[in-house]
């Protein structure tokens, strides 16, 4: 059968069209932030300013700004980044605390500073975001950070303020799973009993496997009885056995 390929509208077009040209600037600008991380990596620094303080948008502007601080941290030039940050780092004006657009801005600048090592500044940022959303928003993007590089206690501190149900939940079962991943398998059991049901099952499972790994097979399975799926439960108790057998 052959397939009906669909022609676009006039409107379409022109919307698509507009799309395109609307984003070539941000593309461009963000092309501009690479080239200033390229040259601050190779300890041009100057160089790469000049190219960022040519960026009109604020945003892009900032994530250039931040891009060169993350090459100098690397570094080891810790003070120079500071100072960098300190005397040219500008955030896009909020003129309206519930634009989802101008929030986004502030949102993503707030995660380049965790990837750039300025967890306090991102901090700082995030709060002072007006809606509520938003603000849960950042700091969530701010715990999974914290929680991808290692930071993970920070990471659940972070988290423990958060009272959007869906965000908190995420952050946690990262957490969780992070808290896993490094062999902090107490850690984990205690973060999972404040997550749902699902996610709750799928990280004991991880945790009962990990005990079990390490030889561990009564604490395996005192965590396995916790599981909330009867099914799951009957699983990892069968891999316990099995691996146990395997320990003998």
């Amino acid at each position: 059968m052959a397939e009906t390929i669909h022609k676009l509208t006039p409107a379409e077009i022109a919307a698509n069209q507009d799309f395109n040209v609307g984003n070539q600037p941000r593309v461009k600008a963000l092309t501009f932030v690479e080239i200033a991380r390229q040259l601050a990596k190779a300890k041009q620094i100057e160089p790469a300013l000049q190219i960022v303080n040519s960026i009109e948008n604020g945003e892009v502007k900032a994530l250039g700004i931040i891009a060169i601080a993350q090459e100098l941290q690397t570094a080891g030039q810790l003070q120079q980044a500071e100072n960098l940050l300190s005397q040219n780092l500008q955030l896009p004006t909020v003129s309206n605390p519930d634009d989802f657009a101008e929030n986004q801005s502030i949102i993503s600048i707030a995660e380049a500073l965790v990837k750039a090592g300025q967890i306090e500044r991102s901090l700082q940022i995030a709060q002072s975001l007006k809606k509520d959303d938003s603000k849960q928003e950042a700091l969530t993007n701010i715990a999974l950070q914290l929680a991808e590089i290692g930071q993970v206690d920070r990471a659940l501190q972070i988290t423990n303020t958060l009272t959007l149900l869906g965000l908190k939940e995420s952050a946690l079962t990262k957490i969780a799973s992070k808290y896993v991943e490094i062999g902090q398998l107490d850690r984990a059991v205690q973060v999972t009993q404040s997550l749902d049901e699902n996610n709750k099952a799928n990280i004991l499972i991880k945790i009962v496997d990990a005990f079990a790994k390490l030889g561990n097979s009564e604490t395996a399975l005192q965590v396995a009885q916790t599981i909330p799926s009867q099914e799951m439960k009957a699983n990892a108790i069968a891999n316990i056995a099995a691996r146990a057998i395997k320990f003998k």
